[in-house]
């Protein structure tokens, strides 16, 4: 499942990050993201990138805590209920 969609509107490359239900950010997220702004910085066509969110009323509401949790080698903390 790709989280990055690129449309071309004219000139300008509308670049839409989408992880439903919650809107974060992760690793695949990101390398995605890199790789549809380096391909529409090479396309002498595209004179503007727009960068939007594809999940209603989020942007990008933050990077995978889960995914920080793993990658630090350290067990993830629950809070107190």
């Amino acid at each position: 499942m790709s989280l990055v969609t690129v449309e071309r509107r004219g000139g300008a490359a509308v670049l839409t990050y989408a992880n439903p239900p919650f809107g974060t950010m992760t690793a695949a997220g990101s390398k995605e993201m890199l790789a549809a702004v380096e391909a529409a910085v090479a396309d002498p066509e595209v004179r503007s990138i727009v960068i939007t969110g594809g999940v209603p009323g989020i942007f990008v509401r933050h990077y995978d805590v889960g995914e920080l949790s793993a990658a630090s080698g350290r067990p993830g903390r629950r809070a107190a209920a």
